[in-house]
């Protein structure tokens, strides 16, 4: 199931138009970000 946090990392990559600017925004580094886009996409391909 989706959760509201990895909801809101895509909301912002989308937005941001990158995973840097969007991980600067929502103060997190860039790699944790990326796991969280990663385990949605994940969650979405089942």
């Amino acid at each position: 199931m989706i959760n509201l946090r990895q909801f809101n990392h895509f909301v912002a990559v989308l937005e941001n138009g990158s995973l840097l600017g969007a991980s600067n925004r929502l103060n997190i580094s860039q790699p944790a970000l990326s796991k969280s886009i990663i385990a949605l996409e994940s969650l979405l391909r089942r």
